[in-house]
């Protein structure tokens, strides 16, 4: 009897310890997009509807180009850095290129990381949040984190970076009628941006972890600490956590772990919120060039943005097309509008919401 309750004791410590000793990776999606590029879309969407729901260990970074109208100037040294083979996606930072040409059969991209990245299932880096901490009212996100080598001793130089993304842009895309006709587009249309990178904590390729050995009982914390722009809507926003062990080129300096949280939302929960009603506010008001409207949509629908005069009559067409509930930063520029007061207004399912602002020039 004594020997039966001590395999059982045995056999409970061998599960437990299996359970608490796995470290899934997180693959890291990398790729350069931008809003004058009519094949994009087709790559979004094999990004989002085939490799991520595959690969549910996984977050995306979208680095928006200087030819895209959401353009993040920081990103443009690691762009050119990571993708100087021509490839349009990296996945993993792995070698390996997930670009083929554009419409012979697109899903290769999907198939080819897929059959990458299926095994690698190991992380050998453990990245534990501590703290996440997010002053509404300097908005500024502090957070640490415990990283750890998994399943042995590492050897070599090892980078630690964090990146700031937003989800839920609104911003005119280019597509091609190759990729599918969106609803009532005319070579632009209503487009969804997620993921695109605002922010960097270390430009452009991170702050050095270790560089030699790394014991497997050494656990380095570091903290961080990124702003968020007040143009950009809070709780759309993300961080992005990663190490990597660095390489000849930075296309092959492999993603050992990822971790993304969310700003606003407390530590280990990325839930995002219910909106309840229509919310608009303007961003800067009074605005110069250049706004953003931050929307809380209650329900999806048909959606119709633009910018009125006091009168009502429309003098800026956003975008025109479908739309889901939830929140979002619709970006647009002012440069043909001169001084004086306008309506942000959106037509959604036939009921209009409006929000007055001031351009001052």
């Amino acid at each position: 009897m004594k020997n039966n309750s001590l395999y059982l004791l045995l056999f409970l410590l061998a599960v437990s310890g299996s359970v608490f000793c796995q470290n899934p990776k997180t693959h890291l999606i990398e790729r350069l997009t931008f809003t004058d590029c009519g094949e994009c879309p087709c790559l979004d969407s094999i990004i989002y509807t085939c490799m991520t729901p595959a690969l549910q260990n996984s977050v995306v970074l979208q680095y928006q180009t200087s030819f895209s109208g959401l353009y993040t100037p920081g990103f443009d040294s690691i762009i050119r850095n990571l993708i100087r083979d021509g490839s349009d996606l990296r996945t993993n930072r792995d070698g390996y290129i997930y670009n083929y040409v554009f419409f012979i059969n697109i899903h290769q991209v999907c198939d080819s990381a897929l059959k990458h990245l299926k095994n690698d299932t190991v992380a050998n880096v453990r990245i534990l949040m501590k703290s996440k901490v997010y002053d509404p009212l300097s908005r500024t996100i502090n957070f640490s984190a415990d990283l750890t080598p998994f399943g042995g001793n590492l050897s070599g130089t090892y980078m630690v970076n964090s990146v700031m993304t937003e989800n839920n842009i609104i911003f005119l895309q280019q597509h091609k009628d190759s990729c599918g006709i969106p609803f009532g587009h005319g070579g632009r249309y209503l487009a969804k941006h997620n993921d695109v990178c605002r922010k960097m904590s270390y430009e452009p390729y991170g702050d050095t972890l270790v560089r030699g050995n790394w014991p497997a009982t050494q656990t380095i914390t570091r903290n961080f600490s990124l702003k968020i722009d007040s143009t950009w809507n809070s709780s759309n926003c993300n961080i992005i956590l990663y190490v990597y062990k660095l390489d000849n080129v930075l296309g092959n300096s492999r993603i050992q772990q990822a971790l993304k949280q969310s700003v606003t939302w407390p530590l280990d929960i990325n839930a995002p919120s219910a909106p309840e009603s229509v919310e608009i506010s303007i961003i800067p008001n009074p605005a110069k060039n250049y706004a953003n409207a931050h929307v809380r949509l209650h329900e999806g629908g048909t959606a119709e943005i633009s910018i009125l005069d006091l009168s009502g009559k429309p003098i800026l067409q956003i975008a025109h097309g479908l739309i889901v509930k939830d929140l979002y930063n619709v970006e647009f520029d002012l440069g043909s509008i001169g001084s004086g007061q306008y309506i942000f207004n959106i037509l959604l399912n036939g009921k209009s919401y409006s929000e007055k602002f001031t351009v001052i020039k």
